[in-house]
């Protein structure tokens, strides 16, 4: 694996030429941070832009989000991340520290 810094509109096009067939060989994995807790209990957005902070603190998606975290009893919400991977992509095995929500947009995951 090679480790490549791109605008996010630079990922998207690469995703769009391996998709039509037209890629360089590679499949993209972006990961980014949405939202981190800052340590003065504010939380700052990092990557994304503000229309993706406020869907995750305010819209349907950060409702969405405290429901899950009061019923299962987690602690504050403390970082928000984001990954978009391509058709076969590979995650090597590891394990999270912390609970995590997982959301399938497309396709399938094996886990």
């Amino acid at each position: 694996a090679e480790l490549s810094y791109m605008s996010f509109g630079d990922f998207a096009q690469k995703k769009r030429a391996c998709a039509s067939g037209h890629g360089d060989g590679f499949a993209y994995y972006l990961w980014g941070v949405a939202l981190r807790r800052a340590q003065d209990g504010q939380y700052e957005g990092c990557n994304f832009g503000q229309a993706i902070d406020a869907d995750i603190l305010e819209g349907a998606s950060g409702e969405l989000l405290e429901q899950l975290r009061q019923s299962g009893g987690w602690g504050e919400l403390r970082q928000a991340q984001v990954f978009i991977g391509c058709r076969n992509a590979l995650t090597p095995c590891h394990y999270d520290l912390v609970h995590n929500v997982y959301v399938q947009v497309k396709g399938w995951k094996r886990f």
